[in-house]
């Protein structure tokens, strides 16, 4: 069997992690802001 060189193992768990952190990232911000969401009372 194989192995895969350092670099790809690095790039393939930083890019994994990325992705997950774009996620929370995208929770973060909908907890940050919501009232973007809403209109704004009158």
């Amino acid at each position: 069997m194989r192995k895969y060189d350092p670099v790809a193992v690095a790039l393939h768990w930083a890019i994994g992690l990325a992705l997950i952190g774009q996620i929370a990232f995208g929770f973060l911000l909908d907890d940050l802001a919501p009232a973007a969401r809403r209109p704004a009372p009158a």
